[in-house]
């Protein structure tokens, strides 16, 4: 519990850090948008949400941005398709519940 509690007054300290980082994404983000062609065939980045408690939950924090022009025909899968973008967050929550599961067998251990 003790660490849960540093863990939230770290993230309050580096709150104005965190949204001024956010918001500059979010200028990027709407900077790309007006430069795209679509041609490229590559997925533009979503901004993030500015609330906190929203930007936990954003599966787009799990997403590869990828802003290179790609040479004709070849966009690579991880990019071009939504079951192998689908599949590798998924292995990344998979990933996640797994240290999740060995630290609350350390805590209850303790």
């Amino acid at each position: 519990m003790k660490l849960h509690q540093q863990t939230r007054k770290a993230i309050a300290k580096q709150q104005p850090a965190l949204m001024s980082a956010i918001g500059k994404f979010n200028n990027y983000c709407a900077h790309l948008e007006e430069l795209y062609n679509p041609t490229y065939a590559i997925p533009l980045p979503t901004p993030l949400p500015t609330k906190l408690a929203e930007l936990r939950n954003d599966q787009t924090l799990l997403e590869d941005v990828w802003i290179t022009r790609s040479p004709e025909g070849e966009t690579p899968l991880w990019l071009g398709d939504r079951d192998v973008r689908s599949g590798i967050r998924g292995l990344l929550k998979l990933d996640r519940c797994h240290e999740e599961r060995r630290r609350l067998g350390m805590e209850a251990a303790a």
